[in-house]
């Protein structure tokens, strides 16, 4: 919404809410809601252009939590890899 109140523009599609998101420098990181395969996106909403580029899949993502480094370059999340009870 522009902050004269007038004007409501729908930003991003498909955003996975609980895995909230990053604001940083260059832009918004975040996560797709998980497809049929529990596959998710990290994506950068660039500031500059406006537009939204695709970073990486993730599957079999353990939680939607993540962390970028604060030059955009290294990326910190937690994947299951296998899981067994015994």
């Amino acid at each position: 919404m522009q902050l004269d109140g007038g004007g409501i523009a729908k930003v991003l599609d498909s955003v996975f809410l609980d895995a909230g998101w990053r604001v940083m420098q260059d832009g918004v990181y975040f996560l797709t809601t998980p497809d049929n395969k529990g596959i998710v996106t990290l994506c950068l909403l660039e500031f500059a252009s406006g537009k939204t580029r695709k970073i990486i899949n993730f599957e079999g993502l353990s939680s939607g939590r993540f962390s970028v480094s604060h030059d955009g370059r290294t990326i910190l999340y937690c994947k299951i890899d296998e899981a067994a009870a015994t």
